[in-house]
């Protein structure tokens, strides 16, 4: 097993302002479509300094699903500080950004996707029947027309903000310092020539909230159009001045010529003419200070070198095997209970040690913490009663325990188990529930006996399973749900007065460990069947896995697909590109690895096998 993520295939970026309304749906739309295109992702939301429930509701998001990240500012510094940020923590190998609105409809992220799989560099969406008012409408035109002057690329919508670009054009976006810069222009300058382009997406109107870009921001965006990506303002305010300057040399020519000629009386008519050039020259005069004063108070803002926006922390609720015991560990402590003891396991030489270590956290708080071979030895059992616990809590510990240290605590001994019992006892239930389709889970506090995940039910805590679950995401659920149910049951516990529930032995069902043979796939299976399988075994174990002639191959994500009219139906275990034939449909194999090799997409596995 290894701990690395791998490189995920798509990020989103949505900067988010007092966009509580919106949040749900935006999360929910988003999710399902990203599941629906059938690669890796992560969705990554930058709270930009958000007065309402935001921020709780996207930390919230990140509990559910270990692939949100949340940036959190310390205030606002706008919506393209916020792109930067999230930019700058995208790893996907494409990047989409696009508004927390729901103007900018999730559902079009495909298209842009498309697009870049045709080797294009930028994708920009082009809001052609925009759900705006005139007042919007207007100056977004003005900008495009600048944008498209100032970049020599012409795109009918340099304000769309469903935008998609390939990684290098991000990574050297991010290597930009000024704090004044406008993205989708940038874009196009890194962007290979003729490797820029839009598509038509649909635009919808605000379903709540009100827009947060105003007249005044749409103003001073179109100044950091002007002075950040060209000098044709001073060059046109030079060739202007010199043009006045022409016409006042003339003029004065004129009026000595008009004077002499026609003599004194002549020239006193002219004042009010000169009044109103000098006027003219005045007024001009305060337009160029006032277009320098732009370019030097941008000038000012880079040598500062203020960072362009400040991080107060970033959300990720990222769980790895093993967390369990020191995320509950962590709560006790929280919750005031004096720890007198922590036992653990001896690190194990064989196994990569990825997750935190709960001995480590004793340690750190100066908690006595135990390593013994056999906890069950009698004098370590001894060394147990000298510390008087009250209560016993066994957080997926290893072995299980005898009678002798059962009874050392007058309170109880209490096992946390992840699944509702009495159903799937024993080892691994997260990834049992997986493959047997289950439409949610949970985990259990109950009293210890002899015979394994049998005694009495203190309390439950129900995890719904996703469609598109996997075993890591939903550990990470179940955690969280851990960390609940003790926060609700440890102070009846402490008092005395929890419920104690038998359990409904008709409705026992028991399953053993798994080992890595076991991911072995049958074709025979259905596709909704196998699809169930690589999910419960992918990244960080050992992976569901076939054999091709004498090399095996690792299957890491899949996507259970449609029957296709017309097409030549495959055999179980016939390939055809990145689609599989099974019992019962076809399944896409996204992403894949032969064994001892690097993994790559489906496509590219059957690509090099041709």
């Amino acid at each position: 097993m290894s701990a690395a993520r791998k490189r995920p295939a798509v990020s989103t970026v949505v900067p988010v302002f007092n966009e509580e309304a919106n949040l749900p749906a935006l999360f929910q739309r988003l999710s399902s479509t990203l599941d629906k295109i059938g690669v890796d992702y992560e969705m990554i939301f930058v709270d930009d300094g958000s007065s309402d429930r935001s921020l709780e509701l996207l930390d919230e998001f990140a509990r559910q699903n270990d692939r949100v990240v949340v940036v959190e500012f310390v205030r606002n510094f706008g919506q393209h500080a916020a792109v930067f940020a999230g930019f700058e923590r995208a790893r996907g190998q494409v990047v989409v950004t696009l508004d927390a609105d729901l103007q900018n409809p999730p559902e079009e992220i495909p298209k842009l996707l498309a697009k870049i799989a045709e080797g294009y560099d930028v994708v920009g969406g082009w809001r052609a029947e925009r759900h705006d008012s005139v007042l919007r409408k207007l100056p977004s035109k003005i900008v495009n027309r600048v944008m498209s002057k100032v970049t020599g690329v012409k795109l009918n919508d340099y304000g769309c903000m469903l935008r998609a670009y390939r990684r290098p054009v991000v990574k050297s976006i991010c290597k930009c310092n000024e704090i004044s810069s406008f993205i989708p222009a940038l874009a196009n300058t890194f962007a290979k020539q003729g490797k820029v382009c839009e598509v038509p997406v649909d635009h919808a109107e605000r379903a709540a909230g009100t827009s947060k870009y105003g007249l005044l921001k749409l103003i001073n965006l179109n100044f950091d159009l002007v002075t950040g990506f060209s000098r044709l303002p001073l060059k046109m305010t030079t060739l202007l001045g010199v043009i006045i300057a022409l016409f006042a040399f003339a003029l004065g020519a004129y009026i000595i010529i008009m004077r002499i000629l026609r003599g004194e009386s002549w020239a006193q008519f002219g004042v009010f003419t000169l009044f109103a050039v000098q006027f003219f020259l005045v007024g001009m005069l305060f337009v160029f200070m006032g277009l320098m004063g732009e370019y030097v108070g941008r000038i000012y803002s880079e040598v500062r070198r203020r960072p362009r926006y400040v991080i107060r922390k970033i959300h990720r609720f990222r769980f790895q095997s093993g967390t369990e015991g020191h995320a509950c560990l962590s709560e006790l402590l929280g919750l005031g209970e004096e720890v007198v003891g922590v036992v653990t396991h001896h690190d194990d030489p064989g196994e990569e040690i990825y997750f935190r270590s709960v001995g480590d956290l004793a340690e750190r708080r100066g908690i006595p913490c135990f390593r013994p071979d056999d906890a069950n030895e009698p004098t370590f059992v001894e060394r147990l009663r000298a510390l008087r616990p009250d209560i016993i809590y066994s957080f997926y510990y290893r072995r299980l325990l005898d009678d002798p240290i059962l009874a050392l605590a007058p309170k109880g001994a209490l096992n946390l188990h992840g699944s509702l019992l009495p159903k799937y006892r024993g080892r691994c239930p997260a990834n049992w529930v997986i493959i047997h389709g289950e439409s949610r889970t949970g985990v259990t506090l109950h009293y210890m006996t002899r015979r394994a995940d049998a005694g009495d039910v203190v309390a439950q805590e129900v995890v719904p399973i996703a469609p598109r679950e996997t075993a890591l995401t939903l550990m990470g659920k179940l955690e969280a749900a851990a960390v609940v149910l003790l926060r609700r049951t440890v102070p009846l516990l402490r008092t005395g007065t929890a419920p104690r529930v038998p359990q409904d032995s008709t409705q026992v069902t028991t399953f053993g460990g798994r080992r890595p043979e076991d991911g072995r796939i049958d074709w025979s299976q259905s596709a909704v069947a196998i699809d169930r399988l690589v999910r419960a075994v992918t990244h960080p174990y050992p992976g569901a896995f076939t054999i091709a002639g004498e090399k095996k191959i690792l299957v890491w994500e899949s996507l259970p697909l449609p029957p296709r009219s017309g097409a030549r139906p495959l055999r179980p275990g016939e390939w055809s590109g990145d689609v599989v034939g099974t019992g019962d449909g076809l399944l896409r194999i996204v992403r894949c690895q032969l064994e001892g090799e690097r993994e790559t997409s489906g496509l590219q596995l059957a690509a090099e096998a041709s």
